[in-house]
């Protein structure tokens, strides 16, 4: 951080290696870890857990979960066409002949 934006935030004392310890690992589970611990989003283990678990929005909403296709086989399905990247946008803007 350059000396000008360091003055603006003041007398904050910043240790990278006590910012890499405080970090989630990526197999650390957040219902174990330490309260002082943070996500790469900045939240901490503590506000993660008394977030709580989240309500079944498929039975508020009483829209079904999908269900699989019974019909599908694997070895009869054929991959989807070919479009460009920019399709909608080809579409749009190409040259078409109004008759």
């Amino acid at each position: 951080m350059p000396a000008s934006q360091q003055k603006a935030l003041g007398d904050l004392s910043f240790d990278q290696k006590t910012f890499e310890r405080s970090l989630f690992g990526f197999e650390e589970d957040y219902r174990t870890a330490d309260d002082n611990k943070f996500v790469y989003t900045g939240f901490s283990a503590r506000e993660i857990r008394a977030l709580g678990d989240f309500p079944d929005y498929a039975a508020i909403s009483e829209v079904p979960l999908p269900r699989p296709y019974e019909g599908f086989d694997i070895d009869k399905a054929r991959p989807r066409p070919y479009r460009p990247v920019r399709w909608a946008y080809h579409q749009t803007m190409c040259k078409f002949p109004y008759i």
